[in-house]
Order: C-alpha cells, then structure tokens, then sequence
C-alpha cells in the first residue's frame, strides 16, 4: 500500500511538473536598488511577488519571479556598475538565456510622497513591448493596495499576447455554443390566493451543433412543480420549461424558489423563481 502511494504521488508530480511546463513562461523583474530605502524595497518585493501570483491565476502562464540574482547576473555579464541603468534589451537578453517567453519589468517610483508604479511587457523573442505599458498613474497608497494593483497590471499587460486572445476567443465560442434560457428568473408578482395556482416559462435554446435533451428538472420546494420538454431539442431549436406553483394554504408567503434543470449534454440550467401570495 505504502508503495502505491508513494508511485501515485511521483506520477502526480511529474503530470503537474509536465502541465506546467508545456505553459508559456513569464518572468517578473522588479529591481531593488542599493540606493533604495527599506520601505522602497519592502514595497518592489511585495510588488513582485503580488505580480507572480497574479499572473499565476490566469491558468495561461507560468510565473517566475526575477530580483536580486538575475540583476546581479546582468551586470556582471554587460559590466554595469552598482546603480549604473540597465536596458530593456540587457534584460531581454538574460531572460532568453533563462528560456522565458515574456518579462515583465516593473518599477515603483516615488514622487513628492506618493509611490508610483510602470510596468511593461516584453516579447523576450522579438524584443518588443506589448501593447500599451501599464500607466505610471497607478498609486499605492496602502501595501494592501498591492493585490489589487498587481491584478490590474497582469491583467491588462497579459491581454496583449496571443495566448490570452485565443483564451477569451475560445471562451465567448463556447458561450455562443452552450444551451442557454430566455430569461433566469420568473417573478409572479402578487398572486392572488383564490386563483389557486400560477405558471412560470422557461425557454431552452440549443445553439450546439447537436440535439440534446432536458433530462431532468428538480424543485426544492413541493409547492413548486416542473414540467418540460421530453423530446429532443435540435440544433437551433428551443425547448421549454414550465413550473406551476400552488397557492394553497400560502397566503402571506413570499415565493423565492429553485428550480435546476440537467441537460443531456451535462450542462445544468439554475432559474429561479419569485412572488408574493395575497
């Protein structure tokens, strides 16, 4: 047993190492200067860090955090002096030693109190920043601004390169191509108790390239009884889901129901219905 486990976690590991190295690299470069004060430094580390992450949760790319050793690394090899100015080509020059596909090279910079952060990315193969940089507009007027911050610029650096165009395309395709209601939610307004009953409508479209079915519709309240389509829906076409609600003994009651409809397709359909009863 002990062995299976120990087999199981090598083959875990070296699935998750081979997923993630089949992702694009991002380095992330925020320089810490000597002539930095504590709270500079604190402030660019926590940056990168935060950009890493941030990146990371993006599931396109993987990040990988470039400071002190890969500055270090370029000096020595273009002979800078400590607080000489590195270029962008320098650091794209190193990080295609270091197998990355794109850099991020960011900056705080203070300004009569406030602290100011830029950030770019470069395309490390064509040497090409992408995009327009993040604006040196942004301002951290908290440490816990960073999170925050640090979303806003890998988001709107990582919107310019290819992976995450072919990302949103398959995305909005998939949307057009997913079952999907007229409407989620039916509210019945006020209800008259003496009418005895009410009837919600649901419409299911199917813009797939297949037909499916409705194969089952649940209610979490007795009071609250579905009906459906029961023949398949073809490509194009519409299905639909009626609920018929009670009003027996229910005077006074504000309707707030469920109702989740499972298609045959795997997908589920959550509609929700309101009311009052008078």
């Amino acid at each position: 047993m002990k062995k299976l486990l120990i087999l199981l976690s090598v083959i875990l590991l070296c699935t998750s190492n081979a997923f993630s190295q089949q992702l694009p690299r991002i380095a992330v470069f925020v320089a810490v200067n000597e002539s930095d004060d504590a709270e500079m430094s604190a402030t660019k580390r926590i940056l990168g860090t935060r950009l890493v992450e941030a990146i990371a949760r993006s599931e396109l790319f993987t990040a990988v955090e470039r400071s002190e050793r890969f500055l270090a690394e370029i000096r020595r090899v273009h002979g800078i002096h400590a607080g000489g100015q590195i270029r962008d080509d320098q650091i794209v020059r190193q990080a295609r030693v270091s197998g990355e596909q794109y850099i991020i090279v960011a900056d705080v910079t203070r300004l009569r109190g406030e602290d100011f952060v830029e950030a770019r990315m470069i395309d490390v193969e064509s040497g090409n920043i992408l995009g327009v940089p993040a604006s040196s507009d942004i301002v951290i007027r908290r440490m816990s601004d960073l999170i925050g911050i640090s979303d806003q610029i890998s988001t709107r650096l990582i919107s310019r390169t290819p992976q995450y165009i072919a990302e949103q395309r398959r995305r909005e395709d998939k949307l057009r191509r997913t079952p999907f209601l007229d409407r989620e939610t039916f509210d019945f307004g006020a209800i008259p108790l003496l009418r005895g009953s009410a009837t919600a409508t649901f419409t299911v479209r199917n813009p797939t390239d297949s037909s499916l079915r409705i194969t089952t519709v649940t209610s979490n309240s007795r009071s609250l009884v579905p009906e459906w389509t029961r023949t398949a829906i073809p490509s194009g076409g519409t299905g639909t889901i009626t609920a018929r609600f009670s009003t027996s003994g229910r005077q006074g009651t504000n309707i707030n129901h469920r109702l989740i409809a499972t298609l045959s397709n795997g997908e589920e359909l959550i509609m929700t219905v309101t009311g009052r009863v008078e």
